[in-house]
Parts: C-alpha cells; structure tokens; sequence
C-alpha cells in the first residue's frame, strides 16, 4: 500500500509554523522501542533531540485525524547529518524510512510503519550563507479508533 505524502506534509509544514516556544536545549537520550511510550520530554519512544540542538519549537495537534507532533530544532551541523541522524532512529524505531533525498542546503525523508500506521516526514534546510540548519520533524501516530 502506498501512502500520499502531499496533505500529511503540508499539514506538517503549517503546524510548524504555528504552536508554543520551547526553548530547550538537550543532549540527546537512548532510543527506545516501538512499543515504550514516550520519554519524559514528550518525544516519542526511539527519539530525541539531536544532540546540541536547540528545540525551537513543538506543536500538538490532530493531523488527518490522527494525533501527531511537530519539533522545530536548530543546530550549527548540515542538513545531510540531521537527517540521517532521525533517519537511523527512525529505523530503530520500526518505520520502514523511504529515499533520503539531499541537496546542496536541504535534506528530507519520509517514513512509515505499517504495524501502527505510523508516519514521519524530516526535513532540514541551512540557507546558502547561513550558520544554522533548521529541521523540521513531523511524527504522526495511528488512526484513532
């Protein structure tokens, strides 16, 4: 079964753009597995926050029905390597991850697991000239039933 990326991104994109500040800064953390819960910082179990990175930004909200989150981080590394950084804890994550596609200042993926019907879109950009790369990522969880 194939999945339509279009409306998941762009309600991914305009939650972005919306939501509370954080502000935060973390190190990094352990993955968990697909059926841990979430970690006492709200990311999903399998992720965290790219280590120095800052957490710009996190919106709650209903995406196609479906409860999903959006981070917002900024970090001084390139899109390449932030990209595969979520694209490795994806993976250990149970998501079946999809072409990692990067150009010169952008980077992006997207991701699906199919035992929750789960989906991922990442996607980092450092504008030519720019010292900080800006990512970000959208995890949507299963149906509600």
């Amino acid at each position: 079964m194939r999945l339509s990326f279009v409306p998941f991104a762009m309600a991914a994109f305009a939650l972005s753009a919306c939501g509370s500040s954080t502000g935060d800064e973390a190190a990094g953390g352990d993955a968990g597995s697909e059926a841990a819960g979430p970690s006492a910082d709200g990311w999903p179990a399998g992720f965290d926050v790219y280590p120095g990175a800052t957490v710009a930004n996190k919106t709650v909200a209903n995406i196609q029905g479906r409860p999903g989150s959006t981070w917002t981080l900024q970090t001084d590394d390139t899109a390449e390597k932030i990209i595969a950084y979520y694209a490795k804890q994806a993976a250990g994550a149970g998501f079946d991850v999809g072409k990692i596609n990067t150009e010169e200042t952008a980077s992006f993926f997207t991701a699906k697991r199919e035992s929750d019907r789960g989906e991922i879109l990442a996607s980092a950009n450092r504008a030519p000239g720019a010292e900080v790369t800006s990512l970000n990522l959208t995890i949507v969880a299963r149906a509600s039933e």
